[in-house]
């Protein structure tokens, strides 16, 4: 029978009670729970140090508290706490595990978290303050720690940390028992596409050594060049972006005058409309620049000031640990925990174009050629259906911003808003549910792209939505958009792989047209190949016509996940898959 893998959970007891109860449960997810001795039963030193041997990974949860100090007559407590004690036996010869050494798990609970006066030595008990800290530090600097600031990033990076663990052990249990065999955990790949906390943009020629700095720290900060001569700036920092939570943008006492020079001042104020758009965060990280004296043009973003040559200086390590602290300070969101971009965009006018295309003196149908009079007609049964529907259409249903359509009345959800609540969803999905099994335990962040990137090419940025095709983005459509010929002629090209995932929203089918109609050779969804895929294919990834907003949520929540979840593998190309059928049929 294989061997139970069996984790020892130590900390102090009542200042962390709900994260013991998590890692218990977490735990359980994975293996066998042990854990430290109550304080209060005086328990013998040795009992305790045997069960951390006998386990196969030590988790460690440390606060501010140092805990119970045993009596120093026991042998080989030296003035150290049980807890610490547990953790120096993970270091001893273990005989009852096999094992040399024991892993440790570290998490280290934030003094940001809003832990009570009486739980923090150094306000309340000022004899062990010393001692706590020391610890801290001891653990920060003989492993990699995972620090936390509230329940939810403990249980998922828990989660992660502790699957690693399991399978490690799993694989070493297979090696032994099939020696000869093929182990069943031969060729895992660990999992692409996970972001990390922050990713830099510097310039080359100018900021080498603070490049090397980011590159050596070992810390959440991972730089990639951004030079300021790229005709496709903004191409480029999108793919530096796409592998961090967020992306900071470096300027130094040696790059800044490039970046001002000639349109630089323009490509970065789009370079920071660009982050927010994303991710709601713009972080200048400013190395000997003043940031009073920045252009206005870049107001929007987070300045973080660093005296020059502090990233490449002796002490650039720590400057480096310092700067990620602050940038912290800027997105609390920003975390250890496994991390997934969902890239999505909304296809659809904006109040301004509907109204064109409601306009008879704007010839607005021109440009269809000898489609004109048909799409026109099309145009003139949604455009009557909706109003019977809305009276004020297409006011209350459009606005300056394509995002902020409202998909099905004038009190709906925005599509943005039903984007992000259904990641919250997900996110938020009990233990044990589909999304966390498909995710791993991962979560997901969404990333909103715009259409106009496209239409409006600066800096590269149409390069971007035609990246954005291969990669596995979610991409809502209104129906109405494809009568505007600029809209349609770039939902061609978005539509022409089969990457993503694709929801067309009709705001009053089946008022204006059936099923049967859309899918005809006349019909206005013949782009890309929105009705092959959804057809001929049977692609789950695509729905035409939802015509209510549950059933959009529901399609998401089925689809997202394993949309994500697939990035990095292979993917099969269903025609592809058929002529070859086809070909050994012969």
């Amino acid at each position: 029978m294989p061997e139970q893998f069996i984790v020892y959970i130590s900390s102090t007891l009542d200042d962390l009670r709900q994260e013991r109860e998590i890692a218990i449960r977490t735990i359980a997810e994975v293996g066998m729970v042990k854990t430290t001795y109550r304080a209060d039963e005086k328990a013998p030193v040795r009992a305790c140090l045997d069960d951390v041997q006998a386990c196969h990974l030590y988790v460690g949860i440390v606060g501010q508290r140092y805990g119970w100090v045993p009596a120093s007559s026991e042998e080989g407590v030296d003035g150290k706490s049980i807890t610490e004690l547990e953790y120096d036996a993970c270091q001893r010869p273990s005989y009852a595990s096999g094992r040399r050494a024991i892993p440790r798990l570290m998490f280290l609970k934030d003094t940001k978290a809003g832990i009570p006066a009486q739980f923090i030595d150094a306000l309340s008990h000022l004899p062990t303050a010393p001692k706590i800290k020391a610890f801290r530090e001891r653990a920060e600097r003989e492993q990699t720690v995972c620090p936390f600031s509230n329940e939810h990033e403990l249980r998922a990076e828990l989660r992660i940390r502790l699957r690693e663990q399991a399978d490690a052990f799993h694989r070493e249990q297979s090696v032994i028992r099939n020696p000869v065999g093929s182990n069943m955990f031969e060729g895992a790949k660990p999992r692409k596409g996970q972001l990390v906390q922050v990713v830099v943009g510097c310039v080359p020629g100018t900021d080498t050594a603070q490049y090397a700095a980011f590159s050596a720290s070992g810390t959440a900060l991972s730089p990639f060049w951004l030079s300021p001569d790229d005709s496709s700036y903004l191409a480029t920092l999108d793919a530096g972006l796409a592998n961090g939570q967020l992306c900071a943008i470096l300027l130094t006492r040696a790059s800044y005058p490039r970046l001002i020079q000639g349109d630089g001042t323009s490509m970065i104020a789009a370079a920071i409309d660009m982050l927010r758009t994303r991710t709601g965060r713009a972080p200048l990280i400013c190395e000997g620049v003043d940031p009073s004296t920045l252009p206005m043009e870049w107001s929007k973003a987070s300045a973080v000031h660093l005296p020059d040559g502090a990233l490449s200086g002796n002490d650039a390590r720590r400057c480096v640990v310092e700067l990620h602290d602050r940038i912290r300070e800027i997105d609390g969101r920003l975390t250890q925990a496994s991390r997934f971009a969902l890239p999505y965009l909304v296809l659809a006018p904006t109040l301004p174009e509907v109204e064109t295309m409601t306009d008879e003196s704007q010839r607005a149908f021109d440009g269809f050629g000898a489609t004109k009079s048909v799409r026109k007609s099309e145009f003139d049964r949604i455009a009557a259906a909706s109003r019977n529907l809305h009276r004020a259409w297409p006011r209350d249903t459009y606005a300056a911003e394509r995002h902020q359509w409202k998909c099905f009345s004038s009190d709906s959800k925005t599509a943005e808003r039903i984007v992000l609540d259904s990641v919250e969803r997900i996110n938020n999905a009990a233990e044990g549910s589909r999304e966390l099994r498909v995710l791993r335990g991962a979560q997901l962040i969404s990333r909103r792209y715009t259409i106009d990137e496209y239409l409006e090419d600066r800096w590269g940025s149409r390069r971007i939505i035609e990246r954005l095709r291969e990669s596995a983005c979610l991409i809502l459509i209104d129906e109405v958009a494809l009568f505007d010929r600029r809209l349609r002629k770039a939902a061609d090209e978005l539509l022409s792989c089969r990457r993503g995932a694709v929801v067309a929203i009709s705001p009053c089918d089946p008022a204006h047209t059936g099923i049967e109609a859309l899918l005809d050779d006349i019909s206005y969804l013949k782009v890309g190949n929105l009705v092959s895929r959804y057809k001929n294919e049977l692609d789950p990834h695509c729905e035409i016509a939802a015509n209510n907003i549950n059933r959009v949520e529901r399609w998401l929540s089925a689809t997202l996940p394993a949309l994500v979840a697939s990035v990095g593998e292979e993917h099969s190309d269903p025609e592809l898959l058929r002529r070859m059928q086809h070909f050994l049929a012969q």
